[in-house]
């Protein structure tokens, strides 16, 4: 080849390096140049072909967003910045305690920046007291409350502790001179007597005089009975309080004369008292015949009562006569 070496192979052949020298060791660098270095084309960082760049403080990077700028005194890099007020590096000397630029303090009124001013009725800061009913600045209205501890109220205390305003019923010593006390005056005005001195008729100091017996300024007993509140008398018969019926005769005239008779009349005049029939019965109207038979007819036509035909009949002494019976009963027996 065209380094004098003999083979068959011609991939190992030689061939000219970058001087045009065969065999030679020349070779471009990164940036196009024979035999060079590569700082032909390298950046600030020594990168053949990079994108770092030096800013204006003289830092080499490839970030943008790092540079370096300018302050407000116009240094690059510089640290110089403009105070809140705009001053550039003026440290907010122109701003006042209250933070307001070229301000004069008017924004504390005398409790700090912002804040109300002194209030209440005390004048301090923050203050939120006002003056009590008594007139007292944060008060409890206390100092003129009364009693019952209404300020400014009417209530007071009564003999008896009590507290209110209302005069009609103010305590008031009892007969006994305790204030609120409840001893009274019986009403034999007696102080706190219980109405011992009054007798059993409400009569204060009295004997009882007042009761005769049926009770206090009642009348005494009366009536013919002798009890209390009676109006009885002694009837007709004498009966205390009776009707006169127990002495009255048939009639109802108390010691009367009438009587009832057998048939239950009631008069005086035993003269026509009923008598009794043939039959015995009282006021009856039967009577006995000829023949002495009650309620009889009579003989049978053609005989006498003792039943002989009156052709028969004949007056001769008994002791020569003959009888003739119907029925004969001796001893009880009958004999036919």
């Amino acid at each position: 080849d065209n380094c004098g070496n003999c083979d068959s192979d011609p991939g190992n052949d030689c061939v000219p390096d970058c001087t045009g020298t065969w065999g030679g060791y020349a070779l471009e660098d990164e940036c196009g140049e024979c035999g060079g270095d590569n700082s032909s084309c390298s950046d600030c960082a020594g990168v053949p072909n990079g994108n770092a760049y030096v800013d204006n403080c003289n830092v080499c990077d490839n970030t943008p967003s790092n540079d370096c700028t300018e302050d407000c005194a116009g240094n690059w890099g510089g640290t110089t910045v403009e105070d809140d007020c705009g001053v550039c590096g003026g440290g907010n000397a122109d701003m006042d305690d209250c933070g307001v630029c070229f301000g004069t303090n008017s924004d504390n009124l005398g409790c700090g920046c912002f804040e109300p001013g002194p209030s209440g009725c005390d004048n301090t800061c923050g203050s939120t007291l006002v003056e009590d009913e008594c007139g007292e600045c944060g008060g409890d209205s206390s100092s003129c409350s009364d009693c019952a501890g209404v300020p400014n109220g009417n209530a007071y205390v009564d003999n008896c502790n009590v507290c209110d305003n209302t005069p009609s019923n103010d305590c008031t010593e009892d007969c006994a001179g305790n204030w609120g006390g409840t001893t009274v005056e019986d009403d034999c005005g007696v102080c706190g007597g219980g109405n011992a001195d009054m007798d059993d008729c409400g009569v204060c100091f009295g004997t009882n005089s007042d009761n005769l017996g049926c009770g206090c300024f009642e009348s005494g007993p009366s009536g013919c009975d002798n009890t209390c509140g009676s109006t009885l008398v002694d009837d007709a018969c004498g009966v205390c309080g009776g009707d006169s019926s127990s002495c009255a005769d048939c009639a109802g005239v108390p010691n009367g004369n009438n009587v009832v008779d057998n048939c239950g009349t009631c008069d005086d005049d035993d003269s026509n008292d009923c008598v009794q029939d043939c039959d015995g019965a009282w006021g009856g109207s039967l009577e006995e015949d000829e023949c002495g038979v009650c309620n009889g007819s009579g003989p049978e036509a053609g005989f006498n009562c003792e039943g002989v035909p009156l052709d028969f009949a004949y007056n001769q002494s008994t002791e020569q006569a003959f009888y003739y019976f119907y029925t004969v009963t001796i001893n009880g027996d009958s004999v036919n």
